[in-house]
């Protein structure tokens, strides 16, 4: 998806960008007594009085920078919870700042996550804020996770300009832009990612965009091949997009983007009569139901810019890509000689309804109705009327309990997907002919049965019998 394009660095000499090191082993040993004398005071299973932790800070100034970090990383694995009142009053020193973020890493606690939260967000030092953002993301690879409150300010400050959500391509992934207006006229934008299957995949924004920016944005991705169709939607319908794809995170164990704290603000809180738009009237079940030819239509789908992506990949036709390959060359045979040959036909459509009933497993099939569920209402909102109502039709057979073999749009989406495998096989097979035989001079003199082009063939395709019927290995 496109990402806002950055500001020009202003002219002139940049300050050096500071770097996050990891601080190298510090030897302890000399320290043993002393550190534990600390760990006795500081401890506890009250917290420590202010004097007691005022002299533990300064005896741990006393050791020096690299010595006082280790000390206070020792302290923080000794005592786990224990440990968060003198990290948090380390977190104040200046001189012991870097060594406290650090070793909150090592607290498996969401107390330790609320105080790194605050750093990283509010401390001058970048190299303070580095360190904390990297001790926030040890602790949620633990697991260990702390949401700050969600502030109801952005909703009365930063009116809301515009709420976009776009197609979903062929990995099941789509973008969520909510846009509100800020100081001065600018905008303040986010990005988030969503896929079907892990959840927020990323997240991204700025402070400072202005509105023929973003619209420019917009219209950009329509252009671009594959297009990125974007429908404006409500705020509800664009929160409840995003929270349901975080809960996805959850079930996949997929990592949640750390940058989604930072953003999360942008969908503010649900107000008392606040509803999401109603679907249209026109798609609603029951007169979906009153119109089967709106199923039928729904094969014509993968023409339209918003599905035409959806090919399956080739690891999910290759079982079945032989057979329907051998079906196809005896069907081709036939035209070259004038015969319609049924059997061929008939082979096709058992691999192909094979192919779906086993491909579209209960998950996947409901993958594929909220898609084209999903998809009927983009199409409905960017004028394609008719379109929506296919999809529409399609997502209510599936949520209805239709076999996903009698759905004509699932039997289309393997047909074309198996026709465009063949056509590779076909093209890589013609390919290495062409490379073998790229010195063979052309023999003008005519063969019998040269007079019908030739046909690519399988190479462990059984033998035919004169009558055209296969011969059993």
């Amino acid at each position: 998806m496109a990402r806002p394009k950055k500001r020009k660095a202003r002219k002139g000499k940049l300050a050096p960008r500071p770097r996050l090191t990891t601080p190298a082993p510090v030897d302890l040993s000399a320290h043993e007594e002393q550190l534990a004398d600390l760990a006795a005071r500081l401890l506890t299973d009250e917290a420590p009085e202010a004097q007691v932790l005022a002299a533990g800070l300064t005896e741990l100034r006393e050791l020096g920078a690299p010595v006082a970090a280790a000390a206070l990383d020792h302290l923080a694995q000794k005592g786990g919870p224990q440990a968060l009142p003198v990290l948090e009053a380390a977190l104040s020193d200046k001189a012991l700042v870097l060594g406290a973020a650090r070793a909150l890493a090592r607290v498996a606690d969401p107390e330790a996550a609320r105080l790194l939260d605050g750093v990283a967000h509010e401390h001058p030092d970048k190299a303070v804020v580095k360190a904390a953002r990297k001790s926030l993301f040890e602790l949620r690879r633990a697991g260990i996770v702390w949401e700050a409150p969600v502030d109801e300010t952005p909703r009365e400050e930063w009116p809301l300009y515009k709420a976009l959500a776009s197609q979903i391509d062929d990995e099941g992934t789509r973008s969520v832009w909510i846009a509100r207006r800020g100081m001065f006229g600018a905008l303040r934008v986010a990005n988030f990612i969503l896929n079907e299957t892990l959840g927020i995949k990323d997240c991204y924004g700025t402070d400072d965009l202005g509105q023929v920016d973003f619209d420019r944005l917009v219209e950009e991705g329509a252009k671009i091949e594959p297009a990125i169709i974007y429908a404006q939607v409500g705020l509800p319908h664009a929160r409840r997009l995003i929270e349901k794809a975080r809960a996805l995170n959850k079930a996949s164990g997929f990592q949640l983007p750390l940058e989604f704290y930072t953003w999360k603000d942008m969908l503010g809180e649900p107000q008392p009569d606040e509803e999401e738009q109603p679907r249209p009237a026109e798609l609603a079940p029951d007169v979906v139901r009153e119109h089967s030819e709106w199923l039928d239509k729904s094969k014509e789908l993968l023409e339209l810019p918003a599905c035409k992506y959806w090919i399956l990949d080739r690891e999910d036709v290759e079982p079945y890509l032989h057979h329907y390959y051998r079906g196809r060359m005896r069907e081709f045979e036939g035209e070259t000689q004038g015969i319609v040959d049924l059997g061929a036909k008939q082979d096709q459509g058992i691999t192909v309804r094979r192919a779906v009933r086993e491909i579209f497993d209960e998950k996947r099939t409901a993958r594929m109705q909220n898609r084209l569920d999903e998809t009927a209402l983009l199409l409905w909102l960017t004028g394609q009327q008719e379109e929506a109502r296919w999809a529409a039709a399609a997502a209510l057979a599936l949520d209805e309990g239709t076999l996903p073999e009698k759905v004509p749009f699932l039997y289309e989406l393997v047909q074309v997907s198996l026709d465009l495998q063949m056509a590779e096989t076909m093209r890589d097979e013609v390919g290495e002919e062409e490379l073998d035989h790229e010195e063979e001079p052309e023999s003008a003199i005519l063969l019998p049965g040269d007079e019908h082009s030739p046909r690519p063939t399988l190479t462990d395709e059984p033998p035919k019998s004169p009558g055209g019927v296969y011969l059993p290995k």
